[in-house]
């Protein structure tokens, strides 16, 4: 009996159940022995260990099945782990053997930054560090509070090259903003010079010739009119901490929910957060040097807002 079987799924076998194909593999042969192998942590999907909660996924063309009978103890960890997170609310959209990207929910932080968060707080590396193992490190942040996708790396190598992407501003960062009031016009640019105050730490509007200032850019295009409010979609020309949730208020539309960037003005929508959601996100994968780009639905819980402002 082979001690690792490979399997790429190919066109007459796409929409295949995972436990139906793993079945007829010469080392398992059956469903109930297919089910055994998932249940003890033994089968990978394009890297990603699966569990029995997996036997009925129907597989994609072009994807990897890996079955290793020896594969020790910590794949059903990993397992584990894995569907714990997604009962938390963490989906894994994507993960081979350089990158994870995932799905993040709101009140989890990316990652600690400093000693304390990382002993007191639950962090979305923490998580995916059981998951994918220690070198898991994040290529960027979002905030703590706003929804989407966050790419990590799996290497130090890839790491590198994807902090090399974000230094020269060519990934495509794309969210989705409910802000304020109606927004005039259907497309626009926002330019604000800002400086992190690190004793407030907030986002401050600044002079260019101010200490630390930067130029922060980004372009918007108006997706849904709603009532008292208006969905924008908002892509990152520059990348800063806490960015659209300045510049939204500075162009005079504060985002719904949000509680530090926001000025004297009519009663806020009531939200428990702000509503920010990082809806696409696009690189140059670091190992295969092909473009590549994810989506993320919105929430549930903006969904539901948004339904109630139409």
């Amino acid at each position: 009996m082979p001690d690792h079987e490979s399997v790429t799924v190919d066109a007459a076998r796409a929409g295949t159940r995972l436990d139906k194909l793993l079945a007829d593999l010469p080392s398992v042969g059956t469903r109930e022995r297919a089910r055994q192998a998932l249940h003890t942590g033994k089968v990978r999907v394009d890297g990603e260990p699966v569990g029995q909660d997996d036997a009925g996924r129907r597989l994609d063309e072009g994807a990897t099945v890996l079955l290793a009978w020896s594969q020790p103890g910590t794949a059903a960890k990993k397992v584990a782990h894995r569907d714990a997170a997604i009962r938390a609310g963490v989906r894994v959209v994507a993960s081979d053997e350089a990158i994870v990207v995932a799905d993040k929910p709101a009140g989890l932080l990316t990652d600690a930054a400093d000693p304390t968060q990382e002993r007191d707080h639950d962090t979305l590396r923490k998580r995916l560090r059981a998951m994918f193992g220690s070198k898991v490190a994040p290529a960027h942040r979002i905030d703590r509070n706003t929804t989407g996708l966050v790419l990590f790396a799996r290497t130090p190598e890839a790491l590198t090259a994807l902090k090399e992407q974000f230094y020269a501003r060519t990934p495509e960062r794309t969210y989705l903003a409910l802000v304020e009031g109606h927004v005039k016009g259907e497309r626009g640019r926002w330019a604000d010079w800002m400086a992190w105050d690190g004793k407030q730490k907030v986002q401050e509007p600044c002079e260019a010739t101010a200490e630390g200032a930067f130029r922060a850019e980004a372009s918007w295009s108006v997706r849904e009119r709603l009532r008292n409010a208006t969905l924008l979609e908002v892509r990152l020309v520059s990348g800063r901490r806490n960015q659209i949730r300045l510049q939204a208020m500075l162009a005079g539309h504060p985002l719904v929910g949000e509680a530090v960037y926001r000025q004297r003005g009519p009663t806020p929508i009531p939200f428990g957060r702000q509503a920010l959601h990082a809806h696409r996100l696009g690189i140059v994968h670091p190992s295969t040097g092909q473009p590549i780009t994810w989506t993320s639905p919105l929430p549930r819980d903006l969904v539901a807002l948004i339904g109630t402002l139409r």
